[in-house]
């Protein structure tokens, strides 16, 4: 138990999207975890590519270990790989500077940006 933060990869943008809207409508209420937003990949970082976007997840951990899950939790589906944010190959390649790596690799999608993309 403890509270995790995952990037959500999913095969296409138009699979996130499709997800997304579903979550959107759901009632969440009760959920032990919940997506924060979505993140562009502004440089590539594994597994990643730079370019693709993905769902940022926070809450309880054991709602993030896995597709089947994510699925029961927040019913989001066709789920291509889920990543910790502070993975141990993350905290290994930033040399401890966890955020500058993220800053360097991810941005937050603006509220402008992330309403064309629900459009």
């Amino acid at each position: 138990m403890g509270y995790q933060e995952s990037f959500v990869q999913f095969k296409n943008k138009e699979t996130l999207v499709s997800e997304l809207k579903k979550y959107k409508i759901r009632n969440f209420d009760e959920d032990l975890a919940r997506v924060y937003g979505v993140n562009k990949v502004k440089k590539s970082i594994k597994p990643f590519r730079e370019g693709e976007l993905v769902l940022v997840v926070g809450g309880e951990r054991s709602e993030q270990r896995n597709e089947k899950r994510l699925v029961d939790g927040l019913g989001i589906n066709n789920v291509k790989n889920i990543v910790f944010i502070d993975n141990p190959a993350y905290w290994e390649m930033s040399n401890g500077e966890i955020g500058k790596l993220l800053d360097e690799h991810f941005e937050q999608l603006s509220e402008k940006e992330h309403d064309e993309l629900l459009k």
